[in-house]
C-alpha cells in the first residue's frame, strides 16, 4: 500500500547551526536552509527522531543498552503516524507533501540547538514556500488526527484543494483496496497450489500411457478453473476501486508527478502478479 500511495521518503542528517536566531521557527527556517534533500515547490512534512540509547554507567560490564525517551516517543509518533494498522489519514494528504525524515540522533545542541536529539521528536509542517506553518514537539502533542487537520488547512491555503471532504472517501477506497488485494494474493496461492497438482497429474505416467487424468487430477483441474473465475472477478473488483480512486484525485488536483498511473483493467488475472 506504501508504494501505491506514492508517499517517498527524504532522509536528511541535521545540518551543523552555529548561529542563534530569534526563534526557534527561524532557526528551523535556517536549518532547512541547509538541507540538501529540503525543496520548496510543494509543502512538506519534516518528521524528526531519535534512536539515541542511554551511555552505559561508569564500570558497569553488564549494562544492557536502552534507548532514550526520545527514542521511545519517536518510535512512538512514528508508528502513530504512519504504522496504524488500516489507517492511511495521513498517507492521504502526504501525497501532497514533501515527507523528509531527519535524525536527530547524537545530535548535541552545540551542532544544531534547533534540531538536536533532545528536541525529538518534532513534526513540522511547511507550506509550499517553505514557511513554516505548524509545529508539533514531544509524543503528546504528535497526534494523527491533529496532524492531518493541519496538513488540510495548507493544501487549503496553497490552494491545492477546496474541501478535505474527499479525503475520507479516499480513505475508504484505501481499505477497500488494501481488502481486494489480500483477497487477490490468498486466491493466488491457491490457483498456484492447484495448478501445480495439475501439472504433477498431467505428467503421470497414467495419464500419458491412458490419455486422460486420474480422479485427482480432474480435482485439480477444477479447482484450478474456480480459482482462475475467482480471481478474474477479484481482479475487476480491484480494477474499480483503483479507477474511483483515480478520478477522486483528478478531482482534488493531485500534481501530475504525483499521481498514479491510470489503471488498466487485467485481461488475464491467473497470469498476473498476485497484488
Amino acid at each position: 500500500m506504501g508504494s501505491h500511495l506514492n508517499v517517498r521518503w527524504a532522509d536528511q542528517a541535521v545540518p551543523a547551526l552555529q548561529e542563534t536566531y530569534p526563534s526557534e521557527r527561524a532557526g528551523l527556517d535556517a536549518s532547512f536552509g541547509e538541507m540538501t534533500n529540503f525543496s520548496v515547490g510543494s509543502p512538506s512534512l519534516v518528521f524528526v527522531y531519535s534512536d539515541e540509547m542511554r551511555p552505559a554507567p561508569t564500570r558497569d560490564k553488564h549494562y544492557i543498552p536502552k534507548p532514550t525517551q526520545q527514542a521511545v516517543d519517536s518510535a512512538a509518533a512514528w508508528a502513530d503516524l504512519f504504522q496504524t494498522e488500516g489507517d492511511y489519514s495521513v498517507f492521504i494528504p502526504g501525497r501532497f507533501f514533501n515527507v523528509v525524515r531527519v535524525d536527530a540522533t547524537d545530535i548535541s545542541s552545540a551542532h544544531n540547538k534547533y534540531l538536536f536529539s533532545q528536541k525529538a521528536p518534532m513534526v513540522i509542517l511547511t507550506d509550499k514556500e517553505g514557511k513554516i506553518a505548524d509545529i508539533f514537539q514531544g509524543k503528546a502533542a504528535i497526534k494523527r488526527a491533529k496532524v492531518v487537520e493541519s496538513m488540510a488547512v495548507i493544501l487549503r491555503k496553497d490552494g491545492y484543494i477546496q474541501s478535505s471532504a474527499l479525503f475520507a472517501r479516499l480513505g475508504l477506497l484505501m481499505n477497500q483496496l488494501e481488502k481486494a488485494e489480500y483477497d487477490v494474493l490468498s486466491t493466488r496461492v491457491q490457483f498456484d497450489e492447484a495448478a501445480a497438482k495439475l501439472a504433477k497429474a498431467q505428467a503421470s505416467k497414467t495419464a500419458i500411457k491412458k490419455g486422460a487424468l486420474t480422479s485427482s487430477g480432474e480435482t485439480a483441474r477444477r479447482q484450478a478453473d474456480k480459482c482462475e473465475a475467482e480471481l478474474e472477478r477479484q481482479q475487476k473488483v480491484k480494477y474499480e476501486i483503483l479507477k474511483q480512486e483515480y478520478v477522486l484525485l483528478r478531482d482534488l488536483g493531485l500534481p501530475d508527478a504525483k499521481m498514479p498511473s491510470e489503471p488498466a483493467e487485467n485481461k488475464s488475472p491467473a497470469a498476473a502478479p498476485s497484488g
